[in-house]
């Protein structure tokens, strides 16, 4: 596949990402039986929606061939553990409460930097958002705990993060930085890890996932 046709995946996939976000903010809210389902089920169609595409931007379609004639529903199935947030890194952990941890959101989809800042108020956690990675680096100093989107203008994530570690050198008290990605392959996640993040999640990201991975980094009382 063309870098070209790759973007015009990625861009394709914002909206799905954001819709399964929001559908996650919503549940958070008062809602009748009625209208539980019925976002219930926008959720399962977004998901399941979002994980075809995904396979056909990851594994199916390499140049000009052709997607295989799988059903829509096994191509779910054969997805639906490999987009599981899951971390790779070795837990560890600072003691702080929650409305304690001053946390930084980098992300350039204006939506998604309202997502997440409404799932961590969820939590008791208050945020603040900044669009690109030289902006991260700037104001990284102030945060306990960054959540960095990969794909970011003027730095990249993996860039941004390789500079905030540079800066820190051997801190006893290093920043943590969860990588959200919309890639789910293994090698991705290498790539997070290798560049000084602690750990990864994967986009769209649910508010219980959000909530183990600042347990597994926080003492949270």
């Amino acid at each position: 596949m063309t870098n070209e046709n790759k973007t015009l995946f990625q861009e394709f996939k914002a909206p799905l990402i954001a819709i399964v976000s929001m559908t996650d903010v919503l549940k958070q809210t008062e809602l009748s039986d009625e209208q539980r389902a019925f976002t219930r089920n926008i959720e399962e169609s977004a998901n399941s929606l979002l994980r075809l595409v995904n396979d056909v931007i990851e594994n199916r379609i390499q140049d000009n061939t052709q997607l295989p004639p799988d059903s829509f529903a096994e191509v779910v199935n054969e997805l639906r553990d490999l987009v599981a947030n899951q971390s790779t890194a070795a837990p560890k952990s600072d003691s702080l409460k929650a409305s304690d941890i001053r946390v930084l959101i980098v992300e350039d989809n204006p939506l998604l930097q309202l997502v997440i800042m409404k799932q961590l108020a969820h939590l008791g956690i208050r945020a603040e958002a900044v669009n690109d990675g030289e902006a991260a680096c700037k104001a990284a100093k102030n945060f306990d705990l960054i959540f960095m989107d990969c794909r970011l203008p003027v730095l990249d994530g993996f860039e941004a993060t390789m500079a905030i570690r540079k800066d820190e050198g051997d801190t006893e008290t290093p920043k943590r930085i969860v990588a959200l990605t919309a890639g789910y392959e293994d090698k991705t996640r290498e790539k997070c890890l290798e560049s000084g993040m602690d750990d990864c999640l994967i986009k769209p990201v649910g508010s219980q996932a959000l909530r183990q991975v600042i347990e597994r980094w926080f003492k949270l009382n």
